[in-house]
């Protein structure tokens, strides 16, 4: 029914699903390459849930690589492809694009670490983050952008436009990624990190 596709889908945006965090991020992960969110699937489909759906809120990128699958069977094309004609070219995103580690990109910043690439081990000097794929997280990640990009999206999401006005209340929303700060100015917030990347 619509209203159970609805509540699927908020459960998945608000990581309320109990679905887990891709947990073993091995090299050999890192090695495999995944033409579609739906194939990557295969990387947490047999995993035991964390928490029962709807309890609490647990982060995972696993949420929203299956909301990734979910758009490739509704859309009929993978959803890189979805996200440039959706997102990426309407907002002017030159510089954004799903990362592929078999192309050259110029410009590509080096990524260094206090924490092992791999056990997450922290340490006291710097590991070089190898080039990895990362395809495997196709929802979650794997864009790669720079910074004047970022704040074009940026200002593009947190007016209506991009979403209608119904849905970007709904994002704002303290139950999805909004808040309030102390002079009652609205704001949206999500963190993510990488090992030699961090936001939020």
């Amino acid at each position: 029914s619509p209203q159970l596709k609805t509540q699927l889908g908020a459960l998945l945006a608000t990581h309320r699903s109990g679905i887990p965090h891709p947990g073993k991020r091995t090299p050999e992960l890192f090695a495999t390459h995944y033409d579609t969110a739906s194939a990557a699937l295969e990387v947490f489909a047999n995993e035991p849930l964390v928490v029962a759906p709807g309890t609490e809120r647990v982060y995972s990128s696993s949420n929203y690589d299956l909301l990734a699958a979910i758009v490739e069977k509704v859309e009929g094309r993978p959803f890189p492809e979805v996200v440039k004609r959706r997102i990426f070219d309407p907002v002017g995103l030159a510089s954004t694009s799903f990362d592929d580690v078999l192309r050259p990109l110029p410009h590509r910043a080096r990524r260094y670490s206090f924490y092992h690439p791999w056990t997450y081990a922290e340490g006291d000097t710097l590991w070089v983050v190898p080039a990895w794929d990362y395809s495997f997280n196709m929802g979650g990640g794997n864009i790669v952008s720079t910074a004047a990009d970022l704040a074009r999206f940026g200002a593009a999401l947190t007016r209506p436009g991009l979403l209608p006005k119904a849905q970007l209340d709904l994002l704002c929303d303290d139950d999805w990624f909004g808040g309030h700060d102390d002079a009652g100015r609205r704001y949206l917030l999500e963190t993510g990190a990488n090992p030699g990347l961090q936001a939020g």
